[in-house]
């Protein structure tokens, strides 16, 4: 599997790869020689604005049932993006180990923290890319699609788990399961790592957490989404935000499901994104998402050396003070 995950990544890199350097490009690849030091700066900006925007969310979803220092989860996060890019998910093991052991999470809660994110994620990303897909120019009705969208996913999830959050809610989900006391589900629905996974709905059941995570959410898409309209005008092409944006909710939830990382997928999906959706010159996008990839690279490699020099390399894993909060819902 380690092997097959390698290969996939350079392999759908190298795709990506041979369109941007085909002879095509060759005139849009000169013009990279002439990219401004601010253009440049604004790519490593806006990707670095992304790394602590997502590793704000982190923190924010898990503070209805532990806080957690933010400056540690901004570190985290860092080191975590940063593992991202070599296959096999080492990122998440990072994340479980440094929160399990230094931050005291207890694991079944890690697993609840991180399906919460992964939830909130993928219904906010579906929403905006479901009105980006409807209505592709950026105008009033797009924001009123947008803000009417997320309001009603976000009133769906916080009433589903205020439902069934709580010891309420777990006496709820307790009496739907079938069987006498002593049976195994009931035994396991009784038992404490199930609620400290159960403590997932807790954390969706609060509105002062979940509104935030989407906000913060649509602005990380918002960064990603201009630094395509950043990379393009370097080679001269123009791009409507709206596309940008259809393109960076693309590309980010395709780097995170992706086995074999986000290396090689994002970019291989970036330039058949813009075939599909009949983009001008598609094929010179291929140059575009290069230039967006090095330059979060960079960005994040700067912020996981500033993370690992915070959490300190022998520390990553030795118990930090953490205290318990209790729900706020």
């Amino acid at each position: 599997m380690r092997v097959l995950s390698f290969v996939l990544a350079f392999a759908l890199l190298a795709y990506a790869a041979s369109i941007a350097f085909n002879d095509d490009n060759k005139e849009n690849l000169a013009k990279l020689k002439n990219a401004s030091p601010a253009t440049i700066g604004a790519l490593l900006g806006l990707s670095l604005l992304s790394l602590t925007i997502n590793g704000i969310i982190f923190n924010i979803t898990i503070r209805p049932v532990q806080r957690l220092s933010v400056r540690s989860n901004l570190a985290t996060n860092a080191l975590a993006a940063f593992l991202a890019y070599i296959p096999l998910k080492l990122s998440v093991f990072l994340r479980i180990g440094i929160h399990t052991r230094r931050d005291q999470v207890p694991l079944a809660r890690v697993g609840g923290w991180f399906a919460a994110v992964a939830l909130l994620l993928l219904s906010t990303i579906g929403a905006m890319s479901a009105v980006c897909l409807y209505h592709r120019t950026i105008d009033a009705m797009w924001f009123g699609l947008i803000a009417g969208s997320l309001a009603i996913v976000a009133t769906t999830i916080i009433l589903v788990a205020r439902t069934f959050a709580g010891e309420r809610g777990l006496h709820r989900l307790q009496s739907l399961v079938p069987g006498s006391p002593t049976s195994f589900p009931k035994r396991l629905l009784r038992g404490e790592r199930f609620r400290q996974l159960h403590s997932a709905l807790d954390m969706l059941a609060s509105p002062r957490h979940v509104v935030p995570h989407m906000l913060l959410r649509v602005a990380d898409i918002a960064v990603q989404a201009a630094r395509v309209p950043i990379a393009a005008s370097i080679i001269d092409l123009s791009l409507p935000y709206g596309d940008a944006f259809l393109i960076a909710t693309t590309a980010f939830i395709v780097g995170i499901i992706s086995p074999s990382g986000p290396v090689g997928a994002r970019e291989a999906t970036v330039i058949n994104a813009c075939t599909l959706l009949q983009i001008p010159e598609a094929k010179a996008f291929a140059v575009v998402t290069l230039v967006v990839t090095s330059a979060e690279v960079v960005a994040y490699a700067i912020g996981a050396i500033a993370g690992l020099l915070y959490l300190g390399p022998s520390r990553l894993f030795v118990p930090a003070n953490t205290s318990p909060a209790s729900p706020q819902q």
